[in-house]
């Protein structure tokens, strides 16, 4: 059966075979790296999942569209009371989150195929740093620590494909860093694997953390601790890595808040 050897590592599988029939003591041992079939299989999964979406996507717009435009014309009323403006808002935030959930997976359906190119990580986050933290609301005081190791490998990916994923881990990290401390503050680290070959990073919050029972359904579609949530953005960015053969894992080193680790793969790789 396919497995991980470490929490970070992409999937393997190992077979075996006897090199002499007659004495079977020498044995000859493959050991596969899955995330081309995976990447494959994703592919062929989403362009099933295009075909369902589409349909599904305009029968659930048509009504929530008028259901929305029904609120917006009841706001209008002057004889609302306080609790008609509560079912209101409680029609309104519950419409957006419907139509999250529309868009994330019609995002996931129309995915087009990574265009990669041979990324030198370190100058490729700064500049992610800088375009990123000029999306925020400066009210807001956003910060990311930046910690780069030396000697990086550069890394082959989708420039736009990976921004997506790592807009989706920020976001994410400082929401749930300013829950737990007020603060809405994370760390992104970049280094080396332990072989030196490929790279990694890191996007780490002080937030609450995910509880051991919900850890391994994280990357679970429609999974979400936040009521606001749709569940669907880290199982979209998982795919995203995998379209880039790159392997997106919750690490677990028992530090508070949750760690989130993008670990690329060999730039002498094509995707």
């Amino acid at each position: 059966d396919p497995f991980r050897p470490f929490q970070t590592s992409p999937m393997l599988q190992v077979n075996f075979t006897q090199l002499d029939q007659e004495r079977g003591d020498q044995i000859l041992v493959f050991i596969e790296d899955m995330s081309k079939i995976t990447q494959q299989a994703q592919q062929m999964k989403l362009a099933s999942l295009g075909r369902l979406t589409a349909g599904i996507a305009h029968e659930i717009r048509n009504p929530l569209g008028a259901i929305s435009h029904a609120a917006q014309l009841m706001e209008e009323s002057p004889h609302l009371d306080h609790g008609d403006q509560q079912m209101l808002d409680i029609i309104r935030r519950h419409s957006r989150r419907v139509n999250g959930i529309v868009e994330n997976v019609l995002d996931l359906s129309r995915r087009r195929t990574a265009n990669a190119d041979l990324i030198d990580v370190s100058g490729w986050l700064k500049e992610f740093k800088a375009d990123y933290l000029q999306t925020q609301d400066e009210s807001a005081r956003s910060v990311i620590d930046l910690s780069l190791a030396p000697n990086i490998p550069p890394a082959r990916f989708d420039k736009s494909q990976i921004e997506q994923v790592m807009v989706n881990l920020c976001d994410n990290g400082l929401r749930y860093s300013q829950q737990q401390t007020g603060q809405r503050r994370i760390e992104i680290r970049a280094g080396a694997t332990v072989d030196g070959e490929r790279a990694y990073l890191d996007v780490r919050d002080t937030g609450p953390g995910i509880s051991q029972e919900h850890q391994g359904s994280v990357f679970e579609p429609f999974f979400t601790t936040d009521k606001s949530g749709t569940g669907l953005g880290l199982y979209l960015a998982r795919e995203l890595c995998e379209a880039n053969q790159a392997h997106l894992s919750m690490v677990n080193d028992n530090q508070p808040g949750c760690c989130f680790r993008i670990t690329f793969a060999h730039p002498g790789r094509l995707i």
